[in-house]
């Protein structure tokens, strides 16, 4: 202690003898730095940026076109589903398509051949409105020809700005070949479909109720509703009045000569003018009560027929005491009859209905056949007339009668309703019920069931062979198969005519005088060949003559008296996009895709349409796998809306906002990260300002790391410089078996679709083992051992494989960020090097080394100990004594030969200025600054470690050049030397100091 008391007192000194001063460039270059032109940052706007940008689109469809002709890949599938070209992207958009293409790059990169077709919704109302709208125009004013040309150019436009976002997003596709739906082809093939379908007796025309939106003025099917859970409706209990001879056989002696009603709920009083009958159930109870108190005088001192067990919560609902008269059974209301409440003179039947329960209402049901599924079927069972009072746009028709003609169903003639039930003493009660509604998801605006004449596929006979299918069909997560199921199972029969012009035209012709509608095989093939020549306009541009000549007329059959006219219905949209695997898949023997990959909306919409229209003509799904994943919410969990001002830009995130300070261009790789990170665990999917920044500072990060490799191995190349790795240290070793295990970690993640486990793995290992535990700890064999010596190039070539294989695991998620790697390569200065040009990974099963992982872990354990007992203290101020027995000193020998060493891996690997190792009991050094104990877990022994100040951490070595000048007393110690080694002994202490301790001290001016 008194030689290091000694020095500290003369270096301490303040007034040392002023030396010459010296170059600090002049031996810099013994000092291997890291070196690349690599920036650490891209400046997404920059004009080095905005060309490498062009370049790469440019690349990317030789990719997809090169990648195409590798014939003996196996070949992987994903079948896009079509986006609507109404408009610009959103960041569900990005969400889809950017899931869809980390897929695909990563079967590319694992060696399959890839075949994405994107494509495009273009028909239906959602384009029809919003094409109207931005003439604003109203569709009444212009004819049907009209209205395709400006629907069809508002679809192109948009179609050419998604696909201009989606090429800056680095979406691999065949782009020269998009599928669009109003493509020629594209329709002859539907009409083929659908005449094969109609061929099948899967296709029929029926008058039914169906969903009606008269906001679109059209039918709707399921899937195209969302359902508004805050919408209000007039909750109402109704009084029928009872037909009194027609009451059950000795009801009249108790109820004496009071009338009797039936008590009606109903939550739709603008259906109640085209009632037709009341269902009952057959096995349930029913009663004659009387209300004897009530807050409501209309209830007070009537009869009314009820459900039994529906007594208390009626009783609740109407806030009334009901005294129970007379029991009945359901059998005995089988032939009672009742006057409509707003008729009179109209006297219908109670009838009996499976659809009636006593868990809501009455156990009594309102039934208008022509607004509702249930009641229809009861009508059709009992031959009941179909009575529809609504026209399409909603409102009353004259036979409603004069106080509701016009009038709007759901608006002002639910009102009329009311007050006229009101004025007949009918209305019992009323409240306002919040509830889940039907809307129609393109005008937001709620729908009403309305009987029409529709075409429909017969869902019935398709479903039970579409569930059996299914079972063959993997879905990611399995969770949702049930989902999917039921809705299969509950599917009512799918109406696939729609009362518009933008669209593909049903190909039927109907007798004028008979209504009676004509299609055959001649008829069809004649319209599909007009199509492929002219598109579907020519239904509207062209004369029945013209669609149905004469020749076609003879093969049908039809006789020459007999007139036609062309039909005015279009297909459902959702047909339309469901028969897209026909098109897509045509030149596939399968005619399956290995994957469909869309949100959780699908799985009532095109997944369940393309199912049904496949296994109705292929008798197998269209699909292998199905990837389901979430919605897009803000960071507080809202739905993304315009009107709550929390509608999320993808543009935004790539280019930047206005004010460029608050809102960053992040570039593409930023949103796929965030895409992989969030959008892949099939749960709703969180966006947000703080959410994007944090997206970006991981990838900053790891742009940072690769940055570092790229320049620690500037002077590399793998041909000649690598180190076989059974010459390598235990430490490297060791990286290598690590990137091994994250390599296939991060392909079994790939492999299973969890993009979100592949960034979650990724930000592990670069932060833990690259960056923290390898990287910071080889910096000084890295910048300071002999170029070409075994130590440096054994961790370059490390380096080197960490540099390539997280480039490899990262690319199908981050391609521009890779792709900018490769440009700065060393190995690739002279090529355009793409990673997806090669297959793999980059790892070698050789470098999984049980051994060397049980010693590391144990090495890392006593790390582990010492950096979290060491404090702020820096690890190069410590010298280390570490005491071990048995297997556990077997393994820390491996890593350290000699007893004492300054450049061991064990010394490394602690980064202390050097260790001691023994396996005898030591008794405590005078000048430890501490002793601390520790438990290797692997082996279960105990081992101590003592720790001691450096007294000399002022004197640098490391096999280099140096010029130093360290001063004791007046006299310069050394100057100008060259130094291959320095030892400095004080007393039985032996210090190895390094170049990067002697920098700290400020007692050397040495470049770094």
């Amino acid at each position: 202690m008194i030689w290091f008391t000694v020095l500290k007192q003369i270096l301490c000194r303040k007034s040392l003898p002023v030396c010459r001063k010296f170059s600090t460039k002049k031996y810099s270059h013994t000092v291997h730095l890291p070196k690349t032109s690599f920036p650490q940052r891209f400046k997404r706007k920059s004009k080095v940026a905005l060309g490498l940008e062009n370049q790469r689109q440019s690349s990317e469809q030789e990719l997809y076109n090169w990648q195409a002709q590798k014939e003996d890949r196996k070949l992987f599938i994903l079948h896009d589903g079509p986006p609507y070209a109404n408009g610009d992207i959103h960041i569900g958009h990005a969400v889809n398509k950017i899931l869809k293409d980390i897929t695909n790059r990563y079967k590319l990169l694992s060696g399959h051949r890839i075949h994405f077709v994107s494509g495009w919704d273009c028909h239906g109302l959602p384009i029809e409105q919003k094409a109207l709208q931005a003439g604003k125009t109203d569709f009444r004013q212009l004819s049907p020809s009209e209205i395709r040309v400006k629907a069809k150019a508002f679809a192109e436009d948009a179609v050419r700005r998604q696909m201009t976002a989606f090429k800056q997003w680095g979406i691999l596709a065949d782009w020269d070949n998009s599928y669009l739906t109003f493509d020629k082809n594209y329709e002859a093939a539907q009409l083929e479909i659908f005449y094969r379908l109609y061929e099948k007796g899967l296709i029929y025309r029926d008058l039914k109720p169906v969903y009606w939106s008269p906001s679109s003025r059209t039918a709707l099917a399921e899937a195209e509703l969302e359902y508004n859970n805050s919408h209000v409706s007039p909750s109402i209990y109704v009084k029928f009045p009872l037909t009194p001879e027609k009451l059950p056989v000795g009801l009249l002696e108790n109820v004496y000569n009071i009338p009797v009603y039936a008590l009606v709920w109903t939550t739709t009083p603008w259906t109640i003018p085209a009632n037709q009958a009341l269902c009952f159930a057959v096995n349930e109870n029913y009663s004659v009560v009387r209300c004897n108190t009530s807050g409501n005088k209309a209830l007070i001192g009537d009869h009314y027929i009820v459900g039994t067990d529906a007594i208390p919560a009626l009783e609740e609902a109407l806030d009334a005491k009901l005294t129970s008269l007379v029991k009945l059974t359901g059998k005995d209301l089988m032939n009672c009859t009742y006057s409509h409440p707003l008729t009179p003179a109209r006297v219908h039947p109670f009838l009996p209905g499976l659809h009636v329960s006593m868990e809501k209402g009455s156990g009594l049901v309102h039934t208008a056949p022509a607004h509702g599924p249930e009641d229809f079927i009861v009508a059709k069972k009992h031959n009941l007339p179909l009575m529809s009072l609504v026209d399409e746009d909603g409102n009353y028709t004259p036979e409603a009668g004069e106080e509701l003609v016009g009038q709007h169903v759901l608006t002002k003639g639910n009102f009329t309703v009311l007050n006229l039930l009101k004025q007949a003493g009918l209305l019992a009660r009323i409240d306002d019920l919040v509830h889940s509604y039907p809307y129609d998801w393109r005008t937001k605006k709620p729908v009403i069931y309305r009987a029409s004449k529709q075409w429909f596929i017969n869902t019935d006979v398709l479903k039970h062979r579409a569930l059996k299918c299914l079972k063959s069909v993997e879905i990611h997560p399995e969770v949702y198969r049930r989902q999917m199921e039921t809705q299969l199972e509950q599917r009512p029969s799918w109406c696939i005519s729609r009362q518009r012009v933008w669209g593909v035209p049903l190909p039927i012709f109907y007798c004028k005088d008979t209504g009676e509608p004509l299609i055959n095989k001649y008829t069809t093939e004649h319209i599909q060949e007009l199509v492929r020549q002219h598109g579907t306009d020519c239904w509207w541009t062209m004369s029945e003559t013209e669609l149905l000549p004469q020749s076609v007329r003879d093969k049908s059959g039809v006789l020459p008296d007999k007139e036609y006219v062309k039909g005015t219905d279009i297909l459902d949209i959702w047909f339309e996009s469901g028969v897209s695997w026909a098109s897509v898949l045509k030149d596939f023997p399968e005619q399956q895709a290995d994957l469909y990959l869309e949100g959780i909306d699908q799985v009532r919409g095109w997944f369940q349409s393309s199912l049904l229209t496949a296994v109705a003509l292929n008798e197998k799904p269209p699909y292998k796998n199905l990837f389901i994943h979430g919605f897009t919410v803000d960071e507080n969990g809202y739905k993304m809306s315009k009107s709550q001002g929390n509608v999320f830009d993808p543009v935004v995130v790539t280019d930047g906002g206005l004010d460029l300070k608050k809102e960053p261009a992040y570039g593409a790789d930023v949103l796929r990260w965030w895409v992989a990170g969030h959008a892949s665990n099939h749960t709703n999917i969180t966006v947000g300002n703080s959410i994007i920044a944090s997206m970006a500072e991981q990838v900053h990060k790891i742009r940072l790391m690769l940055r570092f490799l790229l320049g620690a191995v500037y002077d590399f190349q793998p041909a000649s410089d690598s180190i076989p790795v059974s010459n390598m240290s235990a430490f490297d070793q060791y990286m290598l078996h690590l990137l091994l295990e994250h390599s296939k970690q991060v392909q079994k993640e790939y492999q299973s679709y969890s993009y979100n486990r592949v960034v979650l793995q990724t930000n592990s290992f670069v932060a833990t083992e690259v960056s923290a535990l390898y990287c910071h700890s080889i910096k000084d064999r890295l910048y300071c051992e002999h170029r070409d010596g075994w130590l440096r190039r054994s961790c370059q070539t490390v380096l080197y494989h960490i540099l390539d294989v997280c480039c490899r695991t990262l690319a199908p998620i981050l391609p521009f960020l890779v792709d900018e790697v490769f440009l700065h390569h060393p190995s690739h200065v002279k090529e355009r090097f793409n990673v997806f040009h090669t297959v793999g990974f980059g790892d070698c099963v050789h470098w999984r080394n049980a051994d060397v992982v049980g010693i590391m872990q144990a090495a890392l354990e006593v790390r582990n100990v010492f950096n979290s007992n060491r404090g702020e203290v820096n690890p190069r101020e410590l010298d280390v004594l570490l005491f071990a027995t048995g297997e556990l000193y077997s393994r820390f020998k491996c890593l350290q030969a000699e007893d004492v060493s300054s450049y061991s891996t064990l010394c490394e690997m602690l980064q202390t200025s050097h260790t001691r190792l023994t396996s005898h009991p030591a008794s405590v050094p005078e000048d430890s600054a501490a002793v601390l104990q520790g438990t290797c877990e692997l082996t279960g022994i105990m081992f101590l470690l003592y720790l001691a100040a450096n007294v000399a951490k002022c004197i640098s070595y490391y096999y280099t050049h140096i010029q130093m000048r360290a001063f004791i007393g007046n006299e310069i110690l050394l100057e100008s030397v060259i130094v291959t080694e320095l030892f400095v002994h004080i007393g039985m202490c032996c210090t190895h100091v390094k170049l990067s301790d002697l920098q700290k001290t400020g007692h050397a001016n040495i470049p770094v």
